[in-house]
């Protein structure tokens, strides 16, 4: 027996059928909503790794020097090497050592806050009480390395470090699990649709020209019993049978 093969035509589709199916299976739709809405959230709930920044601010100034010019012109040429030896292996293996251990996984990043004499140090770590250790150690043997680079430049705290309370890295992930609903809700709505134009029922008019064994006289619309929900818990009106006493000719 050969399988038959059902072509797909354009005015076998109704619109109507459609968005009865959508209304219909309105929940699978707000179910695929939810679904993504809580598997992202718990996706990235896995994935997130809180970090936590310490961070302080340093002034640049000429030894021997108190001209704010002077110091701003050295903060200008002298930016990249700040930037340099901070994140150089010759200070994290200083404060790898004054630690304690064999090397340190802190990320140590140094920045010049434009047109100013200003550099703010940063020390990332996913542990809060790390991450002060590890810039305070920094800034205790900055001097022991720069000095070999240049001695005509120092140093001066303007902002103490502290401990991080608040994780730097802060989640933005109401967005994502927006997109992720939309994405459920879409792809659900999608495949409804999908299967209410392939299921092979009559449609239109001229699907059942097409597909019925008969000829067609003509169409009879359809009329629910009861319009109102008084009438539907009530069921004040009854269905128009032919052995039904109040139907007459």
């Amino acid at each position: 027996m050969k399988n038959e093969v059902r072509e797909f035509r354009l005015d076998e589709i109704s619109i109507l059928c459609i968005i009865r199916d959508l209304l219909k299976n309105i929940w699978v739709i707000l179910l695929a909503a939810a679904a993504g809405w809580f598997a992202t959230a718990g996706v990235m709930n896995f994935l997130y790794v809180p970090e936590f920044t310490a961070q302080a601010t340093m002034a640049v100034s000429a030894k021997g020097d108190s001209s704010a010019y002077s110091s701003l012109s050295l903060t200008n040429q002298m930016a990249g090497v700040f930037s340099e030896v901070f994140d150089s292996n010759v200070l994290k293996e200083k404060i790898a050592e004054e630690l304690g251990e064999d090397s340190i996984e802190e990320t140590i990043q140094a920045s010049v806050i434009e047109e100013t004499n200003l550099i703010t140090l940063q020390v990332t770590s996913e542990n809060p009480r790390r991450a002060y250790q590890v810039i305070q150690s920094a800034i205790r043997n900055y001097d022991a390395v720069s000095d070999y680079l240049f001695s005509n430049a120092m140093l001066r705290i303007v902002q103490e470090p502290s401990v991080p309370y608040a994780p730097s890295n802060v989640r933005n992930s109401s967005r994502i699990q927006k997109l992720a609903a939309l994405a459920g809700m879409a792809g659900s709505g999608g495949l409804i649709v999908l299967l209410s134009i392939l299921r092979f029922t009559v449609k239109t008019r001229e699907g059942a020209k097409r597909n019925l064994d008969g000829r067609i006289l003509e169409l009879i619309p359809y009329e629910r019993k009861n319009k109102t929900i008084r009438g539907t818990l009530r069921k004040l009106n009854k269905s128009i049978l032919i052995s039904y006493s109040l139907v007459t000719d």
